[in-house]
């Protein structure tokens, strides 16, 4: 269960919320018994009021008035404090900033990375030192959002995933944690943090950003299983989570929106729903999108240059979309597990970041490159005994120039390059630390190096490494 979009399993008993020095005397329980039961039936018309209309309240579990109550009460207590959320872990690590550098090995540039303790990107030179940063909070871009009717609190919003352009214009999506949808919206901010435009659907987990400015990003929302044609039978939630894969204008205009559930429902992959169980009211779960090149789909007769493939989470499974036909082109499931950052090769292969795949040693979580067409693992890196490489959630890798990998390991706050070798050439460890325990490392959600000539903006200055934390 991804802690990002669902909350956790922190339910109490009803009679634990009520204060401890509350005993009414004998002559008093009738009383006290009738407000108990008047109570009941405030909360039970509320819960019911809440699925009818689709208050906010009803947005985790939807299968019951009682079940909306639950919801509600969980996330009233997932968020009464950020340390309970997955935005922050503790750590061993006492060191911050960059920690190891190989000169020779390491490729030279600025890198990119958003922290989950704030709606902030940093770039960072390669002694770890801040030269930039852009800051937007959810508020700020909508102080009164259609899309969310009741926002978390700013503490548990965060950016999931940026791109940068080279004239310092940033895409960023915004999450919250604790609510169901997690998709914020998407914004573009210019290199001071200006907004240029907005976007206000349920964009979550990734986008990619093409050649002519478009951008394929993932939404998701909720909706009625009779909706969606042949998904299961006998559903026992009045609710599903659908996901939808976007593809945007350049200024931030819709132009496609095809849902994965139907696509899948309507295609010889259909199976892959079959295995659904009843109260799951998320059943895909979608976290990546990359758009399929032309050198990847010559090797391969089942991909079409422009098709998307996807990484569904709960299924553990990859996927082919195509938009033009809203149909799934082909899908398997892999020797991954929980997997994330799916994306295509030039040689044919996939590089996925498999956070609880590998039962070796060194950590559940491992990166790996597969051929598609035989699943076979073509190379793997994982950590080692003395070091695991471990996040639950989360996590990505992205190819450098030098064919090192630079890996994003989220749940330990880290960002690593590493060559083929499986030599660590470089280590960043995230300087953010919650200010009221500093055992508590804020998760890095993503990272890219950019090349001293990609980036095209004056910087805005360097900011200490020992950054400011979150409030509690």
């Amino acid at each position: 269960m991804s802690s990002l979009c669902k909350a956790k399993d922190t339910s109490r008993a009803v009679a634990e919320k009520l204060p401890q020095s509350v005993t009414p005397a004998v002559g008093d329980r009738a009383l006290f018994g009738a407000f108990l039961l008047g109570l009941a039936m405030l909360l039970f018309v509320a819960g019911s009021a809440s699925c009818e209309f689709r208050w906010p309240i009803y947005k985790a579990l939807l299968s019951s008035p009682s079940a909306s109550l639950g919801a509600w009460m969980q996330r009233m207590e997932l968020t009464s404090d950020v340390l309970e959320s997955d935005l922050w872990h503790v750590t061993d690590y006492e060191q911050r900033g960059v920690v190891r550098h190989d000169t020779n090995q390491a490729f030279d540039g600025y890198t990119l990375f958003t922290s989950a303790h704030s709606t902030s990107a940093y770039l960072v030179d390669m002694k770890g030192r801040t030269v930039h940063r852009w800051s937007r909070s959810f508020r700020d871009v909508w102080n009164n959002p259609p899309h969310i009717p009741r926002p978390v609190p700013d503490r548990f919003i965060h950016w999931r995933r940026v791109h940068l352009f080279p004239n310092g214009d940033l895409l960023a999506i915004f999450v919250g944690v604790g609510d169901s949808p997690c998709g914020y919206g998407l914004v573009k901010i210019e290199k001071d943090s200006n907004i240029v435009w907005k976007y206000a659907g349920n964009v979550h987990h990734d986008l990619d950003v093409q050649p002519d400015g478009s951008i394929v990003t993932l939404t998701h929302e909720f909706r009625p299983p009779h909706e969606i044609p042949h998904l299961y039978t006998e559903r026992q939630t009045s609710y599903t989570l659908d996901d939808y894969v976007v593809r945007l204008s350049p200024d931030g205009e819709q132009l496609q929106k095809v849902s994965v559930l139907e696509a899948l429902a309507k295609s010889p992959y259909d199976g892959i729903l079959r295995v659904v169980e009843n109260f799951e009211w998320d059943p895909l779960h979608a976290n990546s999108v990359d758009v399929i090149d032309s050198a990847f789909a010559e090797r391969h007769a089942f991909s079409q240059p422009g098709q998307i493939l996807i990484s569904l989470r709960s299924r553990d499974v990859l996927a082919i979309l195509d938009m033009d036909d809203s149909r799934i082109a082909w899908a398997t499931y892999g020797p991954f597990h929980r997997q994330h950052d799916a994306e295509v090769l030039s040689n044919g292969n996939l590089l996925v970041f498999d956070n609880r795949g590998h039962a070796g040693p060194g950590g559940p979580t491992r990166i790996i490159e597969l051929d598609p067409a035989s699943l076979e693992v073509r190379w793997s890196f994982a950590g080692d005994e003395a070091e695991w490489l471990y996040s639950r959630t989360r996590g990505m890798q992205q190819v450098l120039p030098n064919h090192n990998l630079l890996i994003t390991e989220a749940d330990g706050g880290r960002i690593l390059e590493v060559t083929r070798d499986g030599d660590i050439v470089w280590e960043f460890r995230n300087p953010n630390l919650h200010e009221n325990d500093q055992k508590h490392i804020g998760v890095v959600c993503g990272a890219f190096r950019f090349s001293k000539n990609d980036l095209q903006f004056p910087f805005n200055g360097e900011i200490a490494t020992t950054e400011e934390s979150t409030q509690p």
